[in-house]
């Protein structure tokens, strides 16, 4: 056999191999595809969806093992079609990942994903294979200097430094401990009772968060959240703010927040934020703290970004289920100090949590995320339009629409009596997520209409934040680098001076 008649016959088995792999694939993606769908994992929205995704590997599968039959000159015409029309798809598939035009596409390789998928740039920075190349992307575009550190290092750091200070530990985020039978339990136990927390550790410097490319920390009060501690002292309280890490203080520095700027105006201002809380833990706290204040204000500040979906989890715990009764209370968050001492011997166990959780992502996104390059994940989430369809997904959706969105309703008519009980007023102050101002779909979003008629129905005054992002012209920038997160420095204002300009001009505050 001459060499050129080798190089043929080369090519022909070449040719006829790879012919056999790529059928063989296109085969085992309709079977999979087939698999998938029959266990309910998805629901196609339209008859086209179901051609593409069913209809095309299949075709594909017979065509290629069809052409075997083919002369060796057409298979091999056909191989080299076929592996130049997978390059093509792959390169757009790497387009739709990492090159959109979306506002987080400098930054994340999440775009085409569901919201729920997005993280704040910080916490991508902390992702990073190179944090300093990403800090110095970041410093480049936005000209401010960013802290590369993980909070592990900066608690240490400030620790070598002479400073004490333990990183943020709040009830919801740290404390809740998942159970087979799928409740929730707290982590704290006094004298074998359980006991949820509604704070942080009392009286030391407190690590919070870094969103902006600063750290922030503040001293905590006597009650572990962040006020000056003398507005304990002097058992008299104008106004009290409850809600979520944005009321809690996430992520801008002391002074600059929405109630530090409220206090300025009125000092007897009493933070109870907290982060991680939604309106259940919210309803604690103001039975627990408040009737021996009677503020003639209380302020119940609303995330649409994840109350709901909070008090689906808060439901799990039978103790805050408790909070609906009337006649119940916690009387061993009297205890302070012990409560103190027993989130401190958290910490370890929550450090050990943070790092495995860290040491796992790192080993989880790299294969997730080969993966689904690997299945053209970006490509077919925009041919293919499908619907969730997994049973534990459509569970949670009607019991978010139906169960939970009840319990919501009578945890506002049960603040709204307790409140007005002591001749005070409730207002409900509207607070709008990221994605309001992006194409993301949210939960919060969906809801914002039945959320504002339920409370209106009840009664309450709505103090809506969202027209005035909008005023503000470019809302997204009062948000960090443009990305998901809590408001900025300047955010915080746009609220305090809506609330303040809303409590000025009615009635109740003009008498006062």
């Amino acid at each position: 056999m001459t060499r050129l008649e080798r190089l043929r016959e080369k090519r022909r088995t070449l040719a006829r191999i790879g012919l056999i792999i790529a059928g063989t694939l296109a085969a085992c993606s309709f079977g999979w595809f087939l698999i998938s769908d029959l266990a309910g994992q998805r629901q196609f929205a339209a008859w086209t969806a179901i051609a593409l995704h069913y209809g095309a590997p299949a075709v594909v599968a017979m065509l290629l093992f069809a052409s075997l039959r083919l002369g060796p000159s057409a298979r091999l015409r056909l191989l080299i079609s076929s592996v130049s029309l997978t390059a093509s798809l792959y390169a757009v598939e790497l387009v739709l990942t990492f090159f959109s035009t979306s506002p987080m596409s400098a930054f994340s390789a999440l775009d085409g994903q569901s919201h729920a998928q997005l993280q704040p740039v910080m916490t991508r920075l902390a992702e990073s294979r190179n944090k300093a190349q990403f800090a110095a992307d970041l410093t480049r575009r936005f000209g401010h200097p960013i802290d590369i550190r993980s909070a592990a290092e900066v608690v240490d750091d400030l620790n070598q430094a002479g400073i004490d200070v333990i990183p943020i530990v709040t009830p919801s985020n740290n404390l809740f401990i998942s159970q087979p039978d799928g409740t929730i339990t707290s982590s704290i136990a006094l004298d074998g009772r359980e006991v949820i927390p509604l704070a942080s550790v009392a009286d030391r410097n407190t690590l919070l968060c870094n969103e902006n490319g600063d750290w922030i920390r503040y001293r905590s009060d006597s009650r572990g959240f962040n006020n000056p501690d003398d507005v304990w002292r002097s058992r008299r309280v104008d106004i009290a703010a409850l809600g979520d890490s944005f009321t809690h203080g996430f992520c801008v520095p002391g002074g600059e927040t929405f109630v530090d700027l409220i206090r300025q105006r009125d000092h007897a201002t009493l933070n109870l934020g907290m982060a991680g809380n939604g309106p259940l833990l919210m309803l604690a706290t103001l039975k627990e703290y408040l009737p021996s204040f009677t503020p003639k204000l209380v302020l119940w500040f609303y995330y649409e970004g994840n109350d709901l979906v909070d008090l689906q989890t808060e439901r799990r715990s039978a103790l805050l289920m408790n909070y609906l009764r009337d006649d119940f209370s916690q009387p061993d968050l009297a205890r302070q100090g012990d409560i103190d001492r027993a989130i401190l011997a958290e910490l370890p166990r929550l450090a050990a949590i943070a790092a495995d959780n860290a040491r796992r992502h790192s080993r989880n996104s790299l294969v997730y995320g080969l993966t689904a390059f690997a299945k053209l994940t970006s490509l077919r989430r925009r041919l293919l339009p499908v619907i969730d369809t997994d049973p534990k997904a459509i569970d949670a959706a009607a019991d978010f629409e139906r169960a939970n969105v009840e319990v919501f309703r009578e945890i506002m008519r049960q603040a709204h009596a307790r409140v007005g009980a002591w001749h005070g007023h409730l207002y409900f102050v509207y607070l709008p997520e990221w994605t309001r101002y992006t194409s993301y779909s949210s939960w919060g979003k969906a809801k914002r209409g039945a959320v504002l008629d339920l409370v209106r129905r009840l009664g309450i005054p709505i103090i809506d934040i969202d027209p005035i992002f909008r005023m503000h012209g470019e809302p997204l920038s009062l948000f960090p680098f443009g990305g998901v997160g809590h408001y900025t420095a300047a955010g915080h204002r746009l609220v305090a001076d809506e609330v303040l300009r809303r409590l000025e001009g009615d009635e109740w505050h003009q008498g006062r």
